[in-house]
């Protein structure tokens, strides 16, 4: 028989791999991936997300084979939000971003001036904006196995006239 030593699945873009290890049977075993030719390697590396059969035979040509299926882990998504419009001096405004994740992750906004928070806290997801010029923040956010995810918006601002405004 074959037994899984260890699987990994795909994490952020990392590939996956597999390890197995053959028991019973006679003398030293060989390994085969996707039906392919016979050796003394009993892992495999590169692997994308998929169904896999590893084979193995022993000294006195007894096979087995097993199916391994490599899963997908998509890792964290952020999303900014949408692009906002404020005026001049509006304070108060929330961005509201969102994430897949809550837990062990770490949130930094780019640039972080105008911001109600400057540190990597979850109370930083959805900052409150006090700019006076039109800016475009870039919200990255990391998650525990290290795969990263960003997104921008854009808080324009405007001024508004008023009718009887002179201006010379």
């Amino acid at each position: 028989s074959i037994s899984i030593d260890s699987i990994q699945d795909l994490v952020c873009n990392n590939e996956g791999f597999i390890e197995v290890t053959a028991s019973g049977g006679f003398g030293n075993f060989q390994y085969n991936f996707q039906g392919g030719e016979f050796s003394g390697i009993n892992n495999f590396n590169d692997l994308g997300t998929g169904s896999y059969e590893i084979g193995a035979r022993d000294e006195r040509g007894c096979e087995s084979v097993i199916t391994i299926d490599i899963m997908s882990s998509s890792g964290v998504v952020v999303d900014a939000g949408n692009d906002i419009t404020i005026d001049l001096g509006q304070e108060n405004v929330q961005l509201n971003a969102s994430t897949n994740m809550q837990e062990d992750i770490t949130i930094n906004w780019t640039p972080f001036e105008g911001l109600s928070c400057a540190d990597s806290s979850l109370n930083c997801l959805n900052p409150f904006v006090n700019i006076d010029s039109t800016t475009t923040f870039t919200i990255t956010v990391t998650d525990a196995d290290g795969c990263i995810s960003t997104d921008q918006l854009t808080v324009t601002v405007i001024v508004r006239v008023e009718e009887g405004d002179i201006y010379t």
